[in-house]
């Protein structure tokens, strides 16, 4: 089976039960230089199984920021990349000097945000593997637009590869073509591939994020985060999405500027319902951007989780009903925001039903904070 593409590369291969091998060409790219493209596609039909073929990217621009699919294997498939051959996709070019194996099942998607946090600013253009790869051996290129490059100068564009354990930049065997909008790396060796991206050189963030929580509250979310440091910092939005790939901007709250000390901040979310994802975007006084981690708030889940008596005498009892088991954390805090107590204890599949000693508790608001399953949710108790 012969695959043409057109100057863009393939947005999206599925394969199923089936092995790729991958041969390719050069196309000239819409700016006049020459780009690898993915040209020609051998399937291995030895167990004469399915292979799928997606082209949907190739509607959207090539340079879109949105997370969307480039390559997927499924489970028990492989994408087999011969040494000296050019594998590429959607901006991405890999050359092994070694015969080099994909195997799934593995997703490569395309981010405008880093999956891992880093101290060197990215590129708006972000791959991600969603299994670490066997290691890699040749010549790594990327492209990219202008408008991607988050005010980075290209003379500082340098490979940034996280390994599945931490981030690495590579500034040596770099070659930058700045009127290509090309910076490709060579004489890799035995480098795992779990996010790569361009980014500047031993240039630090604007703001280092410290945490981002987004927190379950009866009428909405609340999202806090704080910051270690901020350089030059403007503002930040809260962004909001229901499958944490399509965002919609939020409220937007000043930021400290310059500081070398911890700052946080809090944004109420009234409009979620549901799942719902969080991010926050800073902008700084030269436009360029830092993207937090996300975090996912599932509210609509604990709609069973109740206390009673409210007010409590001795003893409260908390009720939640739960599909799997879990442990689960009980922390209550005075009205100052003192913790009065915390307690440990386990969930099973069912209606659990915990209790809680009031005994010796002085009267007056506390409010009761319940953690389990990756979620938090908050419960205003009165003791008389």
């Amino acid at each position: 089976m012969r695959l043409i593409t057109p100057d863009i590369p393939a947005s999206c291969i599925c394969l199923y039960g089936s092995s790729l091998t991958g041969q390719h060409q050069s196309g000239q790219h819409q700016h006049g230089m020459t780009r690898p493209v993915l040209s020609e596609a051998i399937i291995n039909m030895k167990y004469v199984l399915r292979c799928s073929i997606f082209l949907l990217g190739l509607l959207l621009s090539a340079f879109a920021v949105y997370c969307q699919p480039v390559v997927y294997a499924a489970s028990g498939t492989n994408i087999f990349i011969s040494a000296g051959a050019v594998f590429s996709m959607d901006s991405l070019a890999l050359t092994p000097t070694v015969n080099f194996n994909i195997t799934g099942a593995n997703t490569v998607t395309t981010n405008a945000a880093l999956l891992h946090p880093s101290f060197n600013l990215p590129l708006k253009r972000i791959f991600h593997f969603s299994n670490t790869t066997a290691p890699f051996s040749g010549s790594i290129a990327i492209y990219y637009s202008d408008p991607e490059l988050n005010g980075i100068a290209e003379t500082s564009l340098t490979l940034n590869i996280h390994n599945g354990t931490s981030w690495n930049s590579f500034n040596s065997n770099v070659t930058r073509d700045a009127v290509n909008n090309l910076v490709n790396t060579s004489n890799l060796v035995n480098l795992s591939l779990n996010e790569l991206t361009l980014a500047a050189l031993f240039a630090p963030l604007p703001v280092k994020f410290l945490s981002v929580t987004a927190l379950c509250k009866s009428n909405g979310v609340l999202i806090s985060w704080q910051t270690a440091t901020e350089n030059n910092s403007n503002r930040f939005e809260v962004q909001q999405s229901s499958d944490g790939i399509y965002w919609r901007p939020g409220g937007s709250i000043a930021a400290a500027g310059n500081s070398p000390n911890p700052h946080s901040y809090e944004y109420f979310d009234i409009t979620t319902s549901g799942n719902s994802w969080y991010r926050i975007v800073e902008s700084d006084a030269d436009n360029r951007t830092t993207i937090s981690p996300v975090v996912k708030s599932s509210c609509h889940l604990s709609t069973g989780l109740s206390l009673f008596p409210n007010p409590v005498l001795e003893t409260a009892y908390i009720s939640i009903p739960l599909a799997t088991t879990s442990p689960v954390t009980l922390k209550l805090y005075d009205a100052r925001g003192a913790l009065v107590k915390s307690e440990q204890r386990s969930l099973s599949p069912g209606t659990n039903l915990l209790t809680m000693n009031m005994h010796g508790v002085s009267a007056g608001w506390y409010t009761l904070t319940v953690i389990w399953n990756e979620e938090t949710r908050q419960i205003n108790i009165l003791k008389q």
